[in-house]
């Protein structure tokens, strides 16, 4: 993830900001939640690297999926931004997986980049019809705005969330830095009335903790799930610093009625992204979320045996 890395991360504030007002607002509403959902994902399934340490040593790359669906219990699907792919293909994908697996696919770029939510209803509900498609193992579907994505086009937004397939969960990550600094009233209204409508229609608000745009952790909920994209600094002691902070805000949240929370994990070329789901997991079940999961690495049995076990 190119988006906000900086080389050097040794001047960044890595302090996570006090909530949003709105998020304080919006929590005070709610239950408490005795046992919320928590998943962890990477972005990606096909890392060669990962064979004979999560993967099997001799899996093939048409096999990583299913590798991987044993390792994690859902995925940030990118490949669905560059392209919608093919009903067989997308019930291949299903079928290689097993039950409660979750795929969260990226809108298609021809929606948010190209027509930028205009004129693209019918475009839409291809995206919509072909990832449900996944039927129970279709999780969240998020859309990020391009960077050039300002304020302005607020109302293009709504209108495009306003009609937007009810059926169809959806995590909104936004980028461009006047929806986190308003420069004047009008902008700031704007962006107001457009979590206004998020919350309305139980839109989430997605967040994004990365070194080089601490903007776009902005700490306001619209939603009772939570998505963050959390980016890691290949296992820089602040990344295992960062997990523990998120953990402690997550279980707050949680004790105010969040419902649910998906941690979307990214590394450099993500190979350590699995390392870094095995600390976060632990430190979870520290904190006394025991029913979560962490990736395996793969023990070779012995050398008359070449399937090696994944548990």
């Amino acid at each position: 993830m190119e988006f906000g890395k900086l080389q050097d991360i040794r001047n960044v504030d890595f302090t996570l900001p006090d909530d949003h007002l709105e998020t304080e607002a919006f929590l005070s509403k709610l239950e408490p939640t005795q046992k919320p959902v928590i998943r962890i994902a990477a972005p990606v399934w096909g890392t060669p690297e990962w064979k004979g340490i999560w993967y099997p040593k001799k899996a093939k790359p048409t096999d990583f999926l299913y590798h991987y669906s044993r390792q994690f219990d859902s995925i940030e699907l990118n490949v669905t931004h560059y392209q919608i792919p093919p009903a067989e293909r997308v019930l291949k994908w299903k079928e290689m997986t097993p039950k409660g697996f979750l795929f969260c696919p990226k809108i298609y770029k021809g929606i948010s980049h190209h027509k930028q939510l205009v004129d693209c209803e019918e475009l839409t509900a291809i995206f919509c019809d072909r990832m449900a498609l996944f039927g129970d193992r279709l999780g969240i579907c998020f859309l990020q705005l391009p960077p050039h994505f300002l304020p302005q086009k607020a109302e293009v937004l709504i209108n495009y969330l306003e009609n937007f397939p009810a059926e169809t969960r959806l995590a909104i990550e936004f980028r461009h830095k006047d929806w986190f600094d308003y420069p004047n009233e009008e902008i700031r209204e704007a962006v107001r009335e457009v979590f206004s409508v998020m919350r309305r229609y139980g839109f989430i608000a997605l967040m994004t903790d990365v070194a080089g745009r601490r903007d776009v952790m902005h700490m306001r909920l619209t939603s009772e799930t939570m998505v963050l994209r959390l980016v890691g600094n290949a296992l820089d002691k602040t990344d295992y610093e960062r997990m523990e902070d998120w953990i402690e805000r997550m279980d707050k949240w949680t004790k105010e009625g969040l419902k649910e929370f998906h941690f979307w994990l990214h590394q450099p070329d993500n190979i350590k992204t699995a390392e870094m789901a095995v600390f976060l997991i632990q430190k979870l079940k520290e904190k006394g979320y025991s029913d979560i999961n962490p990736p395996k690495e793969i023990r070779e049995q012995s050398k008359k045996n070449d399937m090696p076990s994944l548990f």
